[in-house]
């Protein structure tokens, strides 16, 4: 995913998972299951997507507005590099959760709902407006010298829709698992 709908995204997924987790929620207990479905989601589906696009589409990941950082392959500034932008991705996950909590439990302000939908139409807009920057892909001087080729059929347009495609899908998966009564009780 690129850089900016990636972070964006990320706020959003917390807000998601804490909205799912409503009625499960309690004001004592911030660790509970729908936290932890929210870590889980994003260690497996967003953090490889996100990696994926990084490393291989770093000029993609910034959406051609700036030259990216590029590192030699495994070495130590990749990996800090890598490291700091999945530590703030994961940062605004749980800032997210924490907002929709806290919503849940009757906080004023705006809604969960209200703050998602705004970072989704915000995020479709730009898409929409940009959306050279986002559907072709190739390096910086391939996307302003017409040499940049479509997303599809790219590994790289499959995981960008399967990304988009996974919260829905996430949610319902962990909905139906928190649903069940453990077999040891």
């Amino acid at each position: 995913m690129n850089l900016y709908f990636s972070l964006a995204s990320s706020f959003a997924t917390g807000c998601i998972y804490a909205l799912a987790g409503r009625g499960k929620i309690t004001a004592g207990e911030f660790m509970g299951r729908w936290v932890l479905a929210a870590i889980v989601f994003h260690s497996v589906v967003f953090t490889p997507a996100f990696l994926y696009a990084l490393v291989f589409y770093p000029d993609w990941s910034v959406m051609y507005f700036f030259e990216p950082l590029k590192f030699p392959p495994f070495s130590w500034q990749g990996w800090l590099y890598s490291a700091a932008a999945l530590a703030l991705s994961f940062a605004l996950l749980m800032a997210g959760f924490s907002y929709g909590r806290k919503r849940v439990l009757g906080a004023k302000g705006p809604s969960a709902v209200t703050i998602i939908a705004f970072i989704y139409v915000v995020a479709v807009a730009v898409m929409f407006v940009l959306f050279r920057r986002t559907l072709y892909v190739g390096s910086l001087a391939q996307y302003h010298g017409e040499g940049a080729r479509f997303l599809f059929p790219r590994p790289l347009g499959f995981v960008f829709v399967g990304y988009v495609l996974s919260i829905p899908l996430g949610i319902w998966f962990w909905k139906r698992l928190f649903a069940r009564k453990p077999s040891h009780l």
